[in-house]
């Protein structure tokens, strides 16, 4: 399902890949617009069993971000040419439910590693 999130963001929500693309014709333009590199260690992290829950355009940032639903299940990238986040900073969409980012230092571009385990759950 594509989003538009706020005037700036579109997102496609759960897109599906299959073997080497993403099925839906958006999702597949934004994997495009990834790196290289992260599209290399995002090949690994499918080929892993791990799955997308969304991949978003920022127009004001000039970015793609493709999410994962679990944790990296890959060594660590290079980190002269990745910054691993895993605390909240402003602008580098690692938030409550998210074990780490990876953020392409040429482009600030990002993989998000989301973590079911650190979903916090509503009391009502």
């Amino acid at each position: 399902m594509v989003d538009r999130l706020g005037k700036d963001t579109l997102s496609v929500h759960e897109p599906t890949w299959s073997v080497d693309v993403f099925t839906d014709a958006e999702a597949q333009a934004l994997w495009l617009e990834l790196p290289l590199l992260l599209r290399g260690i995002a090949v690994a992290e499918f080929e892993n069993g791990n799955s997308a829950q969304s991949i978003l355009r920022s127009n004001e940032r000039n970015i793609v971000l493709l999410a994962f639903k679990h944790p990296p299940t890959t060594a660590p990238p290079d980190p002269a040419r990745v910054r691993v986040h895993t605390t909240h900073a402003v602008g580098n969409y690692c938030y409550d439910d998210t074990r780490c980012t990876y953020e392409d230092l040429a482009t600030g571009c990002f993989l998000a590693f989301h973590d079911p385990a650190l979903a916090q759950v509503d009391d009502f």
